[in-house]
């Protein structure tokens, strides 16, 4: 029973992650419409809520009846699912924010160089 949790499990997070990967567009434009500081926040405060956030649903279920020796418990099991999703939202999110920052000022043009020659043409 337990494999099986970890696999369902498993696939709901994979799904969320390709779920989120189809919205990359729709997620870049959002960025780039938040203030440098925002995205900075963003990124790095979110990395941390996305820890504790999965360390605070998954302390209580470690410390109760919810783990037995066939697997989770429905509830626990379901928690852990959640909390998984939520985690792995959240740090895509913060990614997202991080990477904006990184690539805000990358274009696809060549910068002229000191040799006239060397200088790509019009």
């Amino acid at each position: 029973m337990f494999w099986l949790q970890v696999g369902i499990s498993f696939a709901v997070w994979i799904g969320a992650a390709f779920f989120v990967k189809s919205k990359t567009d729709r997620i870049k434009a959002w960025m780039v419409l938040r203030p440098t500081g925002t995205r900075k926040v963003m990124g790095t405060v979110g990395f941390v809520i996305a820890i504790v956030v999965l360390a605070g649903i998954l302390t209580p279920i470690a410390g109760s009846d919810g783990i037995g020796k066939d697997g989770l418990a429905l509830w626990a099991w379901l928690l852990v699912t959640a909390a998984g999703l939520l985690f792995t939202l959240i740090q895509a999110i913060s990614a997202a924010a991080i990477l904006s920052l990184l690539f805000q000022g990358e274009t696809n043009e060549l910068p002229d160089t000191s040799e006239p020659h060397e200088s790509p043409g019009p």
